[in-house]
């Protein structure tokens, strides 16, 4: 059935043009099969939501936001292939910077890593501290020259006396041999037992020794290993206050978020930890946590924004045109649309990333744009008192020609930008480009096919309806040349805002997009302020070990860097010297093997008790006179112990023989295990790069056996006059530099860049179709006079407002180029048209309104997301939106106004 026998007159009298002749076939399409349409439109996307939530993913890698053969990323990208995957997940842990809160934090550290390991599957590997068993048998190698020379003399003044109780290897004679120790009865180092330093290193192992002796004989508590060297110095990685643990978590880049379970299982233990030491602050952060959160974050504050989006488009069409069925079906339509790009988005792209995530917002605020100008031309005839098939013929013939510049202009802008090296906006390009694009077909297709079907159908929604119109702004046709007078004083008096802007630095820092209230952005800045560390690193690559030792020496040098990391600073210094030191103290120690002990004799364990108290009542008075509070305190502690555990032997129900057998096996297994490692490590060979424990070794030689250096800056890194300037630094050492933050230089500097040439493209685009269509100049700059006001205006505002522009808002300004030419192309065919009266009183100006209105709407939703590079692109689309609509409806017709008054209506012709 074909709708409508009436021919418009307006068109009988404007001729038939090109124009008019597609608008007539598209005429001619809807009328014959609306309901075809509507079906077909409708099952269609029905599939493609279907697919689309089956199959779309979105990916938080920032890697892909970049083209993989740029030479600073295939660099980066090889590096990565190389060295394997080293972006930790970092667990950051306050101390307070205090002796007693870094025992907290070691404590603290120690329960959460004895929960992670429970998810092996999960994190591969978990590192915040040191051990000597991590150093395998060339622990002592990596202790300082002074220490080990200390040691090594301790362990020669000892050893005789050793002799003497391995031949034995009883209780009671160790005993024996303490008290000796303790009275300076050797030649040894032992005899400085008064010296507070001394006396605490030696009476921590006793206090050892004699609470297993008081606990074993009580049947109480755990064994404390004595000897226990394997652990022995324990160094935690706190940097400043701060005790920062490294987590490997394994990446699942087959699901949406490819660190989404190990990062949950990092969160929960952490809570569970937290709530056992609620005291202590800790969070996770590191560029994984980061972009996990950012991905988060974005993913819920678009989806916030399309509802509220929709809703106030919604709201804003029933408002303004005194209805709400058609401005549902238009809002429907829209939807239909999203639908279909999100299918296309499905099986062009596959994924969304940060930038292309924002494409339905784009098109709640450009696309509907298209149905606005059909609903509000369509309920014009329909006041004038057609019929709904005339009506919609009309708003056909009258729209079609601008809806098709429109979104031509829009998607060309959209879908050049496909070509850049910066794949995250062309992939943003190619998926809003093609999305304007269904956008208009819907809305000249669907749009038009529902009008048909209801409005023919329901006979109350024949009424003649009547839009607001903008009859108020008459007056300024009146008086053109004092308006545009007003306007230009007004944007001279505003111009040091303009000023501001310039003077204002572009902000490349990615941190300050991200919501500030996130904890992993959080405990970052912590990090930066409060240590010397860093997440982020360059990283130079060599094959030469000698060539390390150069770039080492270098980087030293440089003010700009901070923390050196290389294989050389895990490789122990003076070999030679140490191992001398160790193969004489190991000749000295000898044979470690200890003889198996004879039952122990109660009575000599007694005898021997009392003479250790008698040694330590007269260590106490020489550390009173010496005034060691401290030792004396842990003095006391270990006199309790050795007076509990003489009485227990003493008393007139003694313990058991096996109890004694028990306590003295422990002791002979605890020291004689000591020991064994001990003359291990004193066997020590030279330690070559590839001796390195494999954990330690895979960070700083690659698969091919390349060595990596790895330099931090120091300040600031996400500070870009400071990223900056150590790259610049960096690139004068070895130009082919890589790691992290070279690339995250790099990929930002790509993305202003790109954004910029971006605007520029846009910007010729639109004036090469403008041409095409008009091929008239005159035509070319009031249509594009607008946007030029406009953004000026735009720039003063954010200068006045202390707006900047940053790597996420910057891309607004391509976008409201390509938007900018929609009113005034509107204006200019409306006013070509007109016989008589004036533009404010049809309904072109009120479908300008609405469009830029569900513009400022459809991003307007984004300034309540908490990712704040959302929340600055949706400040600036709606200020921009704002002041493209006043330059609109204030400049535009009056300077059509001004050339009627000349009678030079013709200038226009097209």
């Amino acid at each position: 059935m074909v709708y409508g026998s009436q021919t418009c007159s307006t068109y009988r009298e404007l001729g038939v043009s090109f124009s008019q002749r597609y608008s007539n076939a598209l005429w001619r399409f809807v009328s014959r099969a609306p309901g075809r349409i509507i079906a077909f439109a409708a099952l269609l996307a029905l599939l493609a939501t279907g697919y689309s939530s089956q199959y779309l993913q979105i990916s938080s890698d920032q890697d892909k936001l970049v083209a993989p053969d740029l030479p600073f990323q295939r660099q980066y990208l090889d590096y990565v292939k190389n060295f394997g995957d080293q972006e930790n997940v970092y667990v950051v842990i306050e101390t307070g910077g205090n002796d007693k809160g870094k025992a907290e934090a070691a404590k603290f550290s120690e329960q959460l890593a004895t929960r992670l390991s429970k998810y092996p599957e999960q994190l591969k590997s978990i590192h915040y501290r040191i051990r000597p068993a991590d150093l395998g048998d060339s622990a002592l190698l990596y202790a300082p020259t002074a220490e080990l020379k200390t040691l090594t003399s301790a362990i020669a003044g000892f050893a005789p006396q050793l002799q003497s109780w391995r031949s034995d290897g009883s209780l009671s004679s160790l005993l024996d041999l303490t008290t000796s120790l303790l009275q300076g009865n050797t030649s040894s180092a032992a005899q400085n037992i008064s010296d507070p330093a001394f006396a605490s290193a030696a009476l921590g192992g006793l206090s050892l020794f004699l609470g297993n002796i008081d606990a074993g004989l009580k049947d109480q508590g755990k064994y404390q290993p004595m000897l226990d060297l394997a652990n022995a110095q324990t160094e935690y990685f706190f940097t400043g206050p701060l005790l920062i643990m490294q987590i490997f978590p394994i990446k699942d880049y087959a699901t949406m978020d490819v660190i989404g379970k190990p990062l949950a299982t990092i969160k929960t233990a952490l809570a569970a930890t937290r709530a056992e030491f609620p005291h202590i602050k800790a969070g996770v952060t590191g560029r994984p946590v980061l972009q996990a959160d950012e991905m988060t974050t974005t993913d819920k504050d678009v989806t916030k924004a399309g509802i509220i989006s929709t809703l106030g488009v919604l709201l804003l069409f029933m408002y303004f045109l005194r209805g709400w069925l058609r401005p549902v079906l238009t809002v429907a339509s829209l939807g239909i649309a999203i639908a279909w790009t999100f299918g296309f988005a499905t099986i062009s792209v596959g994924e969304l990333n940060l930038l292309s995530i924002v494409f339905a917002s784009i098109l709640i605020g450009d696309g509907v744009d298209f149905g606005v100008h059909v609903l509000t031309r369509y309920n014009e005839a329909r006041g004038d008192g057609q019929n709904a098939p005339d009506a919609v013929h009309t708003a056909l013939m009258f729209c079609t020609p601008n809806v098709l510049i429109s979104a031509l202009t829009s998607a060309t802008a959209f879908i050049a930008v496909t070509g850049f090296d910066f794949l995250g906006l062309a992939q943003l390009g190619l998926i809003a480009g093609v999305g304007i694009l269904l956008c208009a077909i819907v809305m000249l297709t669907l749009l038009p096919a529902l009008f048909l079907k209801i409005d023919t159908r329901q006979r109350a929604t024949d009424k003649p309806t009547r839009a607001i119109r903008l009859r108020f702004l008459n007056p300024l046709l009146e008086h053109p040349v004092l308006v545009l007078s007003i306007l230009g004083m007004l944007t001279l008096a505003a111009a040091p805002g303009l000023v501001k802007v310039f003077e204002t630095p572009f902000n490349y820092n990615l941190l300050e997009l991200q919501s500030k209230d996130l904890e992993s952005v959080y405990y970052e800045q912590r990090i930066i302020e409060k240590s010397d560390a860093s997440t982020w690193y360059a990283a130079f690559l060599t094959h030469d070990l000698e060539q390390v030792k150069r770039i080492t020496q270098q980087l030293k040098a440089i003010p700009s860097v901070g923390e050196i990391k290389s294989v050389l600073t895990v490789l122990p210094s003076e070999q030679e010297e140490k191992i001398a030191l160790l193969t004489k103290t190991a000749n000295i120690l000898g044979d470690v093997s200890i003889a198996t002990p004879a039952a122990p004799h109660p009575q000599k364990l007694i005898t021997s008790l009392k003479n250790l108290v008698q040694a330590l009542e007269s260590l106490e008075e020489k550390l009173f006179s010496a005034g060691a509070n401290t030792e004396l305190e842990q003095l006391g502690k270990t006199l309790d112990s050795a007076r509990s555990a003489l009485a227990q032997l003493e008393a007139p129900n003694a313990v058991t023989q096996n109890r004694l057998a028990h306590i003295q096996n422990q002791v002979h297994a605890d020291l004689s295990g000591g020991l064994t490692l001990l003359k291990r490590w004193l066997a020590a060979k030279a330690i070559k790069p590839a001796d390195l424990p494999p954990a330690i070794k895979q960070n700083f030689i690659a698969q091919d056996g390349q060595y990596q250096v790895m330099a931090s800056p120091a300040g600031n890194v996400w500070d870009w006059p400071t990223m900056e300037r150590f790259i610049k630094d960096m690139r004068q050492i070895d130009a082919n530099v890589t790691g992290v933050v070279v690339s995250t230089y790099e990929g930002a500097s790509l993305m202003r860049e790109t954004f910029l040439k971006a605007a520029i493209l846009t910007l010729v685009l639109v004036i090469t179709l403008l041409w095409l269509f008009s091929r008239n100049l005159t035509y070319v700059a009031l249509s594009l006079l607008p946007l030029a006001i406009g953004l000026i205006w735009l720039l003063e505002l954010m200068g006045w407002l202390g707006i900047q522009f940053n790597l996420a808002n910057f891309f607004a300004i391509p976008i409201l180029i390509s938007i900018s030419v929609q009113g005034g192309v509107s204006l200019i065919a409306r006013w070509k048209l007109m016989e008589s009266g004036t533009l404010f009183q049809t309904s072109t100006p009120s479908a300008i309104v609405l469009t830029f209105g569900t513009t400022m709407i459809g991003f307007g939703g984004l300034l309540v997301a908490h990712h704040r590079g959302l929340s600055s692109l949706g400040a600036i689309m709606v200020l921009g939106s704002l002041t493209i609509l006043l330059a609109t409806l204030l400049i535009v017709p009056v300077i059509l106004q001004l050339i009627k008054n000349h009678q030079a209506q013709g200038i226009l012709t097209t």
